[in-house]
């Protein structure tokens, strides 16, 4: 995976252990399971694989997913409602997605929101 080019942001691709993105086939592979996406959700979450640990700006996921093109009248929703489907593909996985204030969002590590030890801490 490394040395290859992502083409939501045209950045080098991370690699994430346990984690593994597919753009062409929208796809997330995580904790060896995959999970297909939407063309829209895999735009999204292509912005924030490629940025990992980093923030990205609403506006700039809107115009990966649309390019200014045909643009819903409410993109911001839009991008709200798939990030609840990509979190819950996520879940227990201890990738998790933080939003900033409705302005920014990413894609980070939280090693007590892997499934089993948040169950173990309460």
């Amino acid at each position: 995976m490394n040395g290859h080019c992502c083409p939501t942001c045209g950045g080098g691709l991370a690699h994430l252990p346990g984690l593994i993105f597919d753009a062409q086939r929208h796809l997330i592979i995580v904790g060896g399971a995959a999970k297909r996406l939407t063309r829209t959700e895999g735009s999204i979450f292509g912005a924030l694989y490629c940025r990992f640990g980093h923030t990205v700006e609403v506006d700039h996921l809107i115009n990966a997913v649309y390019g200014g093109i045909d643009e819903p009248r409410k993109p911001y929703k839009v991008i709200q409602v798939m990030f609840v489907k990509i979190r819950r593909l996520l879940a227990g996985s201890g990738y998790v997605i933080t939003n900033w204030y409705g302005e920014s969002y990413a894609l980070t590590y939280d090693p007590d929101a892997v499934l089993g030890r948040a169950r173990e801490a309460a």
